[in-house]
């Protein structure tokens, strides 16, 4: 076995690095989160990135009053979507990603023509007006247990990751919401809970 060769520099020594540096600099460290793949969507990484992230993917959003100031933002495409998305905690001068919302599409979710190179993931089968059986039927079999109420279904799931340098454990949450037992828009949503 070979020794590393010590360097002088004066009374430092310096030791060279053997071996894949970026393992060694990651391990033991906690990263962004893994996604559930249910908030999959846009190639956006809900919670993790910015707002000026999706609309440098997707092209510049109104800015609407929503539940932060002057955060909120939309889109209305040719198949009827109305997308709404939220940020709100800051990663330096930027807002993080929190919230978005798909409503009044006409048609599967995932033949938003405009929106067919990012991905809808998991909900690009699901349309306006499905019953609830129709949407748990068109998402894919390995999805969690979700927990049913009389107006929605929802699926959550905690991970923990890194955001900013800050670990946290990261809340994500999906809920497609009924109304008169029809699917009326789908919600994505996450928070941060710093430790």
């Amino acid at each position: 076995m070979k020794l590393p060769v010590l360097f002088a520099l004066g009374s430092l020594f310096l030791l060279p690095v053997v071996g894949n540096t970026t393992q060694r600099q990651h391990r033991g460290r906690t990263s962004a989160p893994v996604l559930p793949d249910f908030v999959k969507v846009l190639h956006i990484r809900l919670g993790v990135d910015t707002e000026r992230r999706l609309e440098r993917r997707i092209g510049k959003g109104e800015v609407t009053l929503g539940g932060h100031s002057n955060s909120g933002r939309e889109w209305w495409y040719s198949n009827g979507l109305a997308l709404y998305a939220d940020a709100f905690q800051r990663t330096g001068n930027q807002r993080v990603l929190d919230t978005l919302h798909f409503s009044e599409w006409r048609g599967r979710l995932g033949d938003t023509k405009e929106l067919k190179d990012f991905g809808l993931g998991v909900w690009s089968k699901v349309c306006i007006g499905m019953t609830r059986q129709e949407c748990l039927q068109a998402l894919p079999a390995q999805m969690p247990k979700p927990i049913a109420s009389a107006d929605a279904i929802v699926w959550q799931q905690n991970v923990n990751g890194t955001r900013a340098g800050k670990l946290g454990t990261f809340d994500y949450e999906a809920t497609l919401q009924f109304s008169s037992g029809r699917l009326k828009s789908l919600l994505l949503e996450s928070s941060l809970i710093e430790e």
